[in-house]
């Protein structure tokens, strides 16, 4: 082959590569804007609901709720967290999954709250989950010494989950939607707070549904009905 044409396929060849190297890096920057726009409006309706959980919680009749933790995390955008712990009113037999009975008026508000509110339609389409994660001191329970309290602190989120549905009832619209959103997790002792009344603890980890995923469920939903 002439000199000459293999300078211009070598030329071609070298275009060609810079092309679909600028190409790919304009589809990157796009995909990071367009993740970047989603997580900022999941967060938008994160932090939405996150000030209107607490208005519903503070206009309940149970003044004790006013005191619960209602927490969003920067580096979670699409989850809040509903903070129930001992100082604040929940507590259980030592070393068991018993839930004691002076924290069972505090446990039955604040479920009718929080499921009164998530489970509002135009609020739950919003909630992809609530998971109950119990949590404990770093005192180990004779039982479970060698993994960090993990079987008593998914007991404790058990007995909570139990109870929630035992008061809302398992035929109930509120009841049909925890059943719907909820799951259990036990996080022992990993999880330590500046105290062990603070530490011993559950929370109600609520996730928002991504844009992202609202619009394939969207789509989803409109296959099957036809449209």
């Amino acid at each position: 082959m002439p000199k000459d044409n293999e300078d211009k396929n070598i030329d071609f060849n070298s275009s060609m590569t810079d092309l679909m190297t600028s190409l790919m890096v304009i589809f990157i920057l796009l995909l990071v804007v367009l993740f970047n726009n989603v997580g900022e409006k999941g967060k938008k309706t994160r932090d939405t609901i996150a000030k209107n959980l607490s208005s519903a919680m503070a206009a309940t009749s149970n003044k004790s709720l006013k005191n619960l933790h209602i927490e969003t995390d920067e580096n979670d955008p699409l989850s809040l967290t509903v903070n129930i712990d001992e100082k604040s009113g929940l507590k259980f037999d030592s070393n068991k999954s018993t839930i004691k009975e002076e924290s069972k008026d505090k446990l039955k508000s604040t479920y009718n709250s929080l499921l009164g509110y998530i489970c509002k339609p135009e609020i739950k389409k919003d909630i992809d989950s609530i998971q109950i994660i119990g949590h404990t001191d770093k005192n180990p329970v004779m039982a479970d010494p060698k993994f960090g309290n993990l079987s008593l602190s998914q007991d404790r989120a058990l007995s909570v989950l139990k109870f929630g549905l035992y008061v809302v009832g398992t035929d109930t619209d509120k009841g049909k939607c925890l059943q719907d959103l909820a799951s259990i997790n036990g996080r022992g002792m990993a999880e330590l707070k500046n105290t062990d009344a603070e530490s011993r603890r559950v929370e109600f980890k609520i996730r928002v549904k991504s844009y992202e995923q609202k619009n394939k469920i969207n789509d989803l939903m409109k296959g099957k009905n036809g449209n």
